[in-house]
């Protein structure tokens, strides 16, 4: 073991995660982007994406907040006009999106 004193820009640091959550790489989540992408549905309608406890244990989501958080670094990467939220229920969990008038943005 070694003990020294570095600077803290010259500390090692965590490395970025390269992969995409596991739940992001399923068949629903393909087609619920696709939705996002295409602005299938108008600002009076949501798109809910629920689960079951069965089905986040499949993906390894601990809960349903954990699920969303990489999908709101998505939209606001990418500048989709949407919002993201969440509800916890006996089932599972549900995961809503509403669609958000932003500047600049035409809506469909």
């Amino acid at each position: 073991m070694a003990v020294q004193i570095v600077d803290i820009a010259a500390a090692p640091r965590r490395a970025p995660r390269n992969l995409p959550p596991k739940i992001m790489q399923s068949e629903d989540w393909i087609r619920a982007f696709t939705i996002l992408h295409e602005r299938a549905f108008n600002p009076q309608q949501a798109l809910l994406i629920s689960f079951t406890k069965e089905e986040m244990k499949k993906y390894g989501v601990a809960n349903i907040r954990a699920a969303a958080r990489p999908i709101r670094k998505y939209l606001k990467k990418t500048d989709l006009p949407y919002k993201v939220s969440t509800k916890t229920t006996a089932e599972g969990g549900v995961i809503i999106f509403k669609w958000v008038a932003l500047s600049g943005l035409i809506d469909k």
